[in-house]
C-alpha cells in the first residue's frame, strides 16, 4: 500500500508575513505533524509505503492541485 501526504512548504511560519498569521503557523505545527504522521504510518507498518513531500512555494490550499494529480497518477499506476 501506498500513502501520500502532501503539504505546502508556505505552512512553516514565515517571518515576513502577517505577525498574526506567522503566530498561527507556529501554533499549528502543520508541516511538522503532516512528517511525524508519514514516518509514524511507514514504522507501524512494513508494507506501507509513504510518499511525503512539502511542495515548495505553496499555501494549504495550493497543493490540493498537485496532490490530486499525484493522486490520480498513483491510482492508475495501481490500477495497470
Amino acid at each position: 500500500m501506498i500513502a501520500q501526504l502532501r503539504v505546502g512548504s508556505l505552512e512553516r511560519p514565515q517571518p515576513h508575513l502577517d505577525a498574526a498569521r506567522a503566530a498561527r503557523q507556529a501554533e499549528r505545527k502543520m508541516n511538522e505533524w503532516v512528517e511525524l504522521l508519514a514516518r509514524r504510518i511507514q514504522s507501524a507498518r512494513a508494507t506501507h509505503v509513504v510518499d511525503f513531500q512539502e511542495l515548495d512555494g505553496l499555501d494549504h490550499g495550493g497543493v490540493l492541485a498537485p496532490a490530486l494529480i499525484d493522486a490520480v497518477a498513483l491510482a492508475q499506476r495501481e490500477a495497470m
